[in-house]
């Protein structure tokens, strides 16, 4: 099912906010590495412990696509610099906030259908829930 919330990407460096309505999302999740510390005085089990660093996962969305944003959007996959994502355009019930950049980008149309753009953001940080 579809979703009615806008999503806002923000590239603070130029001052850019664009507003797209998600049709569908997904979250890799967070992982840590798992360091196995089994040695030779070990007893019967394997030993294990966490790294130091989580990696804050991937974000792919399929979004409305507004052909007025083409060159927006195109700005911000070609650039370095972060972007910020704020789910629900910060309003009641927002998801979380999070800094990343845009990994991929695609637009996909069909005759007589909505246009749809596929969005992948590679988080880096700390993800801040609501």
């Amino acid at each position: 099912m579809a979703t009615t919330a806008p999503v806002l990407f923000t590239k603070s460096t130029v001052g850019l906010t664009i507003v797209a309505k998600i049709l569908s999302f997904g979250w890799s999740g967070i992982e840590r590495a798992i360091i196995e510390t089994t040695h030779t005085l070990s007893s019967s089990f394997r030993e294990f412990m966490p790294g130091d660093l989580a990696d804050p996962g991937n974000l792919s969305a399929e979004i409305e696509f507004e052909p007025l944003l083409t060159q927006m959007l195109s700005d911000i996959a070609a650039a370095a610099a972060s972007i910020s994502i704020d789910f629900n355009g910060g309003g009641a019930g927002n998801l979380g906030i999070a800094s990343g950049f845009m990994s991929s980008f695609s637009i996909d149309g069909q005759n007589e259908e909505m246009m749809t753009a596929s969005v992948g953001i590679k988080f880096t940080g700390a993800i801040t829930t609501v």
